[in-house]
């Protein structure tokens, strides 16, 4: 099937972001169309829903402190948040044995793994300090850094698996006192 149409701007995905730059071009009277691949739009936010009521975020999850526009943008849009954990123990099941911590790591996870953590938290944050808030794309290695996924870097940067996983959860919010969205976006 074959559709034609005519449009100021073409706006590729129809994730978040790029449904919120159509929503900013359209408001300023742009005529716009967005293209997604997906059966629905919203990209990486989306929640599974059990028959019994209860659900899992299986995407974009948590809002973080500080996180002041996406709050005003999930009210203004009727998206409803609630308080999330950031404090008490992680809790795991293992090969069917439930394994708890208080600190985030595993006790099988070892020293190492705390160590390596801080050094790959002081390697980011060293990272960030040569970002300008005000022009990211000039910092110097932007190109590079836009080029690399998280996973990637922290394959690259990081040995012991259980230290890779802490800071994935910081960087997107979950041990950071956040909100969570639970409806379906």
């Amino acid at each position: 099937m074959s559709t034609q149409r005519s449009c100021d701007v073409v706006v590729v995905g129809g994730g978040l972001s790029g449904l919120y730059a159509a929503r900013l071009l359209a408001a300023a009277g742009v005529d716009v169309l967005v293209l997604e691949a997906q059966s629905r739009v919203g990209g990486r936010t989306l929640t599974g829903h059990f028959a019994d009521g209860t659900f899992v975020d299986d995407g974009g999850q948590w809002v973080s402190p500080g996180q002041d526009c996406i709050v005003g943008l999930a009210e203004e849009l009727g998206v409803g948040l609630f308080p999330s954990w950031s404090e008490g123990a992680t809790v795991c099941w293992r090969a069917g044995e439930r394994i708890v911590s208080n600190d985030g790591f595993l006790p099988q996870d070892g020293d190492a793994a705390f160590a390596a953590t801080q050094t790959a938290a002081a390697a980011l944050a060293g990272m960030a300090e040569m970002v300008p808030p005000e022009a990211p794309w000039m910092a110097p290695r932007a190109e590079e850094w836009d080029a690399t996924t998280l996973h990637e870097w922290l394959a690259a940067h990081v040995g012991p698996m259980a230290a890779r996983r802490l800071p994935c959860l910081f960087l997107l919010g979950g041990l950071a006192g956040g909100r969570s969205s639970g409806g379906e976006t």
